[in-house]
């Protein structure tokens, strides 16, 4: 359909390897969540580069999505203040020890599409340079491949170890909601009204429709064994609730922080 979904379809036909889904086929897990959120952001329009940076020895700056201040060019030099509005991706990032985006790149060109931070000097002289951010060596370039643009985000900048953290700091996110989510999926279950109308914030009570809601269904349902532990889980937690909620604030506020680009100094000065 319009968001590609017959694209998923044919992705878990050809590359069943990959593992975008879980043993179910229904739900997607990491790889298979981005890869659904990039057919969407294609549909809608919204991809586009990192930041799109050219910057004249002599004219007028270009940049799309980074602002570029305190300017500063010779025909052996360049310095200026760079601060991306947006962070790249580090599809290296590794989640307990595991590459949860290892083949993405195989079955969609994400860095293409959304990821690439490309920055053109153009109008140096010839030679080698030293790209620096904040005085920390990204690597030396010549002068022809500092004009046809270098891939920032591919570099060891600050916002590559940021870009680590905020997906760290996603993960945290996600297992801080879990448990809230458990508690909100087992309300909706006795939403009907026939196991009574609990007040959600009586545990207590909740849990009682809930094993009425659980004897209604038979013992060789095949997701008895699934809803039992779902119901069990709620007993336990929501008794926590409100901790649980406070945690969920605190990595959301981590996650905004973290997911912001920070500005830093480049240099581009012609190794001597």
């Amino acid at each position: 359909d319009e968001l590609g979904l017959p694209r998923i379809e044919k992705m878990l036909k050809k590359h069943p390897d990959l593992q975008l889904c879980g043993k179910d086929l229904v739900h997607p897990i990491h790889a298979g969540h981005m890869v659904m959120a990039l057919l969407i952001a294609d549909q809608l329009g919204i991809t586009g580069p990192v930041a799109d940076v050219t910057i004249p020895v002599s004219g007028k700056v270009q940049s799309r999505f980074a602002a570029i201040s305190g300017l500063q060019t010779a025909p052996d030099r360049v310095q200026f203040r760079y601060e991306p509005e947006r962070l790249a991706v580090d599809l290296s990032i590794k989640i307990y020890h595991v590459e949860i985006f290892k083949n993405l790149e195989t079955i969609y060109p994400f860095h293409e599409k959304m990821n690439r931070e490309t920055l053109r000097v153009t109008g140096l002289e010839a030679g080698q340079y030293h790209v620096k951010a904040d005085g920390s060596l990204l690597g030396t370039f010549d002068a022809a491949e500092l004009a046809d643009g270098i891939d920032l985000a591919k570099l060891k900048t600050p916002n590559q170890a940021r870009s680590i953290q905020a997906m760290q700091s996603a993960w945290a996110f996600y297992n801080a909601s879990s448990k809230p989510r458990g508690l909100v999926q087992c309300r909706l279950l006795i939403a009907s009204g026939k196991y009574g109308t609990p007040d959600p914030k009586d545990h207590q009570a909740v849990g009682e429709a809930l094993d009425k809601w659980l004897v209604d269904h038979k013992p060789d349902w095949p997701y008895r064994k699934y809803y039992t532990t779902v119901v069990n889980n709620y007993k336990k937690n929501a008794p926590q609730e409100a901790a649980m909620e406070a945690d969920l604030i605190r990595a959301g506020k981590k996650l905004q922080e973290d997911a912001r680009p920070v500005s830093y100094t480049v240099t581009i000065e012609k190794a001597r």
